[in-house]
């Protein structure tokens, strides 16, 4: 059995290659399309697609886990739900958000987990396979539990009860009551029920096994999903999908007596691509990777499933169907960033489906109908069919759509944080930065008592400051770099901060100056000829300035020599008034949601 498992893996892409070397790759944008182009951004799509989503929610019977129009609709029930799983926890994926969480992981999937019939009756194997997916969905958006993962590999050791390996293929030895005209040929089909006494073969219930098996090579690099997913893209190739220049055909039921086939729609397809596009990416294979590359652009343009000739997708069904296709184009899509032919016309084709979705499927609110065509097509039937569909169109909208760029806030040249810092640091600090000042101001009048020379470069403004500048500089005190205080010189303190303020406020209210101006450019710049002006006697201003200067400086020395009365000593530390941590709650950050 290995052996022929090696064989059919060495002509596999061999056959494909062949199969596919004869077609030539055409990423033309068709000129009937229209609406492929869109304006509406990132975020906006997301919003969309996020309110649609919680609509779908809304439908969604807490007490069952699946919205109540999915009881009725016969065979696909199962599938429905399904599908809403994969749907909802995709869009969480591709935003980085955790919004359906509770539904998916804690509601309907833990319902389905616990056995109930109505969700895992195990009939058809595609409700199987795609519950898998739903849970390789749920594992991937959210916290990665391994159990998301254990069950997925059971779902795919349920369906490989229906699966035809290539070693029974070749020796004819069926599980299932089977007289086949079709030779040796069938390695890689999948009945699609359980029921060991049916025959009834779908494209959709393969293509739900090939994206499952291929999900959980990539998660586990286990070659036996491998095999599997390999051997069945040999049979849909052999079977289900012909190709032939830029058309395809795809057929959606096969008769394993008589190998006839039958009408494929959409999901007949998506499932596959979703899956051959992850064989394609994980094994870097070529041959898959040409393949895929060859059959995205004839299903795009395939008229049996664009019948206005505009590129809206138009065939509709009772059943998950066009949302699978999407899922699948999208996936291509992601998996092939830098093909530069392959992604403008995916990225075309979904966004014609979203302007159609948007323009004639919305009904009212969020809520989307099935038929995405205008007019006459168009209909006011919520479904819950219509709304998953809908929503796998919006959450490839977003997904598509470029990122973002945010421009880098502007720097200022003041430090803000300093200023913050000092104005909400207490009484302590405002009486340091007053000490700090009459210490700076005292070095400037020594400075014009004895002359010294000072080679130093002022890197901000290129020239020396001078006594005329103390006016401007002091109505903005928090800017200025604090002197260091050197307390091994200064006067024993032994009292508490309340006296200090007390003096402080005397001193403010009886000899401050007024309010200072605001600063401005011209305040803090300093001209070239500025030197000279406040040397010059007949300068009013610059004479007006020092007096003011030198009266400012005699009150902070009355201060200081009052304070070094009053005292405290140095070992103590200083008293804080009781709502200092209040106030701190002040200059925390503001952030944006």
């Amino acid at each position: 059995m290995r052996q022929v498992l090696l064989l059919s893996r060495l002509l596999v892409p061999v056959f494909l290659g062949f199969a596919g070397s004869v077609i030539g790759q055409d990423y033309t944008i068709p000129s009937i399309w229209q609406n492929n182009v869109s304006d509406v951004s990132r975020a906006d799509r997301l919003s969309i697609a996020f309110e649609a989503a919680s609509d779908l929610k809304q439908r969604i019977n807490q007490n069952t886990g699946y919205p109540i129009d999915t009881i009725n609709s016969g065979e696909p029930s199962n599938r429905t739900v399904a599908n809403m799983l994969v749907v909802l926890a995709s869009q969480d994926w591709h935003s980085g958000n955790s919004s359906w969480k509770e539904q998916v992981v804690d509601n309907t999937l833990a319902f389905y987990e616990s056995g109930k019939e109505d969700l895992d009756n195990r009939q058809q194997n595609i409700d199987t396979a795609t519950f898998g997916l739903a849970e390789i969905a749920a594992y991937l958006a959210y916290d990665k539990n391994i159990s998301r993962l254990d069950i997925a590999k059971r779902n795919f050791d349920i369906v490989h009860g229906s699966f035809v390996n290539a070693t029974d293929a070749q020796n004819g030895a069926y599980t299932r009551p089977l007289n086949t005209t079709c030779g040796q040929t069938l390695g890689g089909l999948v009945f699609f029920f359980s029921n060991n006494s049916d025959i009834t073969v779908h494209s959709s219930g393969i293509g739900s096994w090939i994206a499952l098996s291929a999900r959980l090579y990539e998660l586990t690099r286990n070659t036996t999903y491998l095999d599997a997913a390999e051997q069945s893209i040999q049979f849909m190739q052999t079977y289900m999908i012909k190709q032939n220049d830029s058309s395809v055909v795809v057929s959606g039921s096969f008769d394993p007596t008589s190998c006839a086939v039958g009408d494929g729609n959409p999901d007949d397809v998506g499932f596959y691509i979703e899956g051959l596009s992850i064989v394609a990416n994980v094994t870097s294979s070529h041959t898959y990777t040409h393949m895929a590359n060859e059959l995205i652009p004839a299903v795009v343009s395939y008229s049996k499933w664009h019948a206005d000739n505009n590129g809206i997708l138009t065939a509709d069904a009772n059943y998950c169907s066009k949302g699978i296709f999407i899922r699948g184009i999208l996936e291509a899509r992601l998996r092939n960033p830098s093909n530069r032919g392959l992604v403008p016309l995916i990225d075309s084709y979904l966004t014609v489906q979203f302007n159609a979705v948007q323009t004639n499927a919305l009904i009212s609110g969020h809520d989307y109908a099935s038929s995405w065509r205008g007019g006459s097509y168009e209909t006011t039937q919520i479904t819950t069919v219509g709304q998953i569909d809908a929503l796998d169109v919006l959450n490839s909208a977003f997904a598509i759509a470029p990122m973002a760029t945010t421009p880098p806030p502007h720097s200022s040249s003041v430090p803000t944080g300093a200023i913050v810092g000092a104005a909400l640091g207490g009484p302590v600090v405002i009486v340091a930065l007053v000490l700090g000042i009459c210490i700076c101001l005292r070095r400037r009048r020594r400075a014009r008592e004895i002359p010294i020379r000072d080679d130093r470069i002022d890197t901000m403004n290129k020239i020396a400051m001078t006594d005329g500048d103390a006016e401007g500089l002091l109505t903005e005190p928090f800017i200025l770099p604090a002197p260091v205080h050197n307390r091994s010189v200064s006067p024993p303190e032994k009292r508490g901060s309340q006296q200090r303020i007390a003096l402080l406020r005397e001193f403010l209210n009886n000899g401050a100056p007024g309010s200072p101006p605001s600063t401005s450019s011209r305040d803090l710049h300093i001209g070239h000829n500025s030197d000279a002006q406040i040397r010059s006697a007949g300068d009013s201003d610059a004479q007006q300035a020092l007096e003011r200067s030198l009266m400012l400086e005699r009150r902070l020395d009355d201060l200081i020599h009052t304070l070094a009365n009053q005292g405290e000593t140095e070992s103590n530390p200083p008293d804080y008034d009781g709502n200092v941590s209040s106030n701190r709650v002040l200059g925390q950050d503001e952030r944006g949601v």
